[in-house]
Formats: structure tokens, C-alpha cells, sequence
């Protein structure tokens, strides 16, 4: 009896240890030898988006107040809105201001390859010398920020996410199917008038990266949110920023200055996992359009019902990033606007 527990156990044993094995080439196999041949190859074949490419080490960059405001960094009194200095992708706002049709498409990719480390190109010039459109090239994901006359720091909070890890094909059908699936989980929210999930997530967040507010679908993750407390009406200005595309005006503090908490947004850390840091942020005066529901419709009955529906819509999504935040525990000094 003895021999045969000894046996069983022994069996077992060597079992486990085939299992583990077997996983162990599976995941080396998946995860390093796979993809660095993938990626050896289009990164020395075709040169263009792969299916995977190892996240490079990328240079330092350093942003300060002086460059992003004008403001002399002694002059601020929050430490952590004077500078940034990092090896994550950030980019400058006056590079996120650069107009795509100013850069031209090489000037486009150019500049995508220079913030992401990659040196992907447009595809075979023979082709487009004799106008021979390339669906699956580079240059068919470009040309629309160019055709809209979007800036660039659109262009790259659109394209960062999938940058490394899809070949263009998959990028254009992941933004196509992104935002169709995000339109279908929003009609779905209110039936009748009544909510049906309260774990929305928001419609936009704050590409920290970019400086730039975009839908939810285009960012894939859940943004950390900001705190704040109103300021009365006089200690506030409302500011027209590029940061939303001046799509609707921020009231802002009179000393307040979104680009100073980006960079406060940027040096924050999670209290838990020091080394976790924001990519994206959701602040309400920002992320939220409450200012252009008013007069949006001639009778004011109209405007009413959109009043109370966007309402319900947005007390179900702030409730939702609020609640994430507060069972999540993440913890991290978190910047208030005013006092």
C-alpha cells in the first residue's frame, strides 16, 4: 500500500512537472520566439505597423511650465506642476498643436516613429507614384487625420494604443468596431428612462500622453479620476482649450491652467504600486459637455428633454467613475480645483 502511494504520488508529481513544462514552452514560445520573429520580420521586411513589435526603450523628455505655459517654474506653488521628466511617450502640447496637414504624411509618420521609437514606413513609393492606392498601407490610416485637418495630438491618441501590437488592417477594423460597440453599450444604458447598468464608463477621458480629450473607445482604459470643489462665479474664467478641440468652453479657477495638472497628472503615483502612473484622467469641467446643453435646440421643450436625458446619462457615467475609483483601491494625491 505504501509502494502504491508512493507511486500515486510520484505520478502526480511527474505529472505536474509535464504540465508545467508544457506551459512554460507554450508561454515562451507564445510571448518571446513567436513574436520576436514576427517582429524581426516586419521590422526588416515590410516596415510598417506589425502584429507585434517589443515596446522600445524610449529617450527621456522633460515638461516643463516655462515651456508649456510661460509661467517660471518658482512661481508655482504645487511642486509637482512645475516639471515632468520621464521616459513614457509624452509629448509636447505644441507638438499636440502641430495641424496633420502642416506635416504632410511622411511629416505625420515621421514624427509617430520619433515619439514611439518604431520606424515604420508608408509602403512601396513606386505605388503611390502612379496613384495606386494601397489599402493596407500606412498611408491609408493617415490620410484621414490629414483629410479632417486634425492636429497631432489627435492623430497620435487615436493610433498610440495599437501602434505596437496590430498590423493596419486590424487597427482600422479596432477603431471602426470601437466606436460602433461604444454607440451600442450607450443606447442600451437608458430604457424607458430607466438605467439599466450603473458601471458606464465615461464618453471621454483625458489623454494625458496626447493632451487631448477623446471618446472612451479610442483609449481601451479606465481613466483616473480627479477630484475638485467649485469656485464661485467670479474666481472663474471660462477657457477655450485645443486640449477639447475647443469644442466647448472649461471654467476654470482664475489661477487654474489645464497644462500645470496635466504635468501634476503625469508625476502622480499610485500609492500601492508606486510604479503604476496615469495615461489617462477624467476631470469633469473637462470631460463633460454640460455647457453646450443649453439653447441646443429651438424650443425650449426640446432642450428640456435632451437637458434631462443627457443628465440621467451623465449622473449614470460620473457615478460609475467615481464608484471605480472608490472600490479600486487606488489611492493617489489628487488635484482640487479650488478650495
Amino acid at each position: 500500500m505504501n509502494h502504491g502511494l508512493i507511486e500515486e504520488t510520484f505520478i502526480q508529481h511527474l505529472m505536474r512537472w509535464q504540465r508545467t513544462k508544457r506551459l512554460v514552452v507554450t508561454e515562451w514560445w507564445d510571448e518571446w520566439l513567436k513574436l520576436s520573429l514576427v517582429s524581426w520580420c516586419y521590422d526588416n521586411v515590410r516596415k510598417s505597423p506589425p502584429i507585434y513589435h517589443k515596446r522600445p526603450d524610449l529617450p527621456g523628455i522633460t515638461l516643463s511650465a516655462l515651456a508649456e505655459t510661460g509661467r517660471v517654474g518658482s512661481s508655482i506653488p504645487v511642486l509637482n506642476q512645475r516639471s515632468y521628466t520621464g521616459s513614457r511617450p509624452v509629448i509636447s502640447s505644441s507638438l499636440a498643436d502641430t495641424r496633420c496637414a502642416d506635416l504632410g504624411i511622411e511629416g505625420l509618420l515621421e514624427k509617430l516613429n520619433a515619439t514611439l521609437g518604431t520606424s515604420y514606413s508608408l509602403g512601396s513609393k513606386i505605388l503611390r507614384f502612379f496613384g495606386i492606392a494601397q489599402l493596407n498601407s500606412l498611408h491609408s490610416i493617415l490620410e484621414p487625420f490629414i483629410e479632417r485637418n486634425d492636429d497631432f495630438g489627435t492623430a497620435y491618441a487615436h493610433l498610440r494604443p495599437y501602434w505596437y501590437d496590430y498590423d493596419v488592417a486590424t487597427i482600422k477594423q479596432k477603431l471602426r468596431a470601437g466606436e460602433e460597440e461604444d454607440a451600442t453599450m450607450r443606447r442600451k444604458v437608458l430604457v424607458d428612462g430607466r438605467i439599466t447598468d450603473r458601471d458606464v464608463p465615461p464618453r471621454r477621458v483625458w489623454d494625458l500622453y496626447a493632451n487631448r480629450v477623446v471618446p472612451y473607445w479610442v483609449a481601451r482604459r479606465y481613466p483616473w479620476a480627479i477630484s475638485h470643489a467649485w469656485v464661485d462665479e467670479k474666481e472663474r474664467v471660462n477657457v477655450m482649450t485645443p486640449i477639447n478641440g475647443y469644442e466647448w468652453p472649461v471654467p476654470m479657477p482664475n489661477d487654474g491652467n489645464l497644462d500645470l495638472v496635466r504635468i501634476e497628472m503625469l508625476n502622480a503615483r499610485h500609492r500601492a504600486a508606486p510604479d503604476f502612473r496615469a495615461e489617462y484622467a477624467w476631470l469633469d469641467i473637462l470631460c463633460l459637455q454640460a455647457a453646450r446643453w443649453e439653447g441646443r435646440a429651438s424650443a425650449p421643450g426640446r432642450v428640456e428633454a435632451r437637458r434631462s436625458h443627457n443628465w440621467i446619462s451623465v449622473s449614470t457615467m460620473v457615478g460609475g467613475v467615481l464608484l471605480q475609483r472608490i472600490g479600486s483601491s487606488t489611492a493617489f494625491d489628487t488635484w482640487r480645483l479650488g478650495e
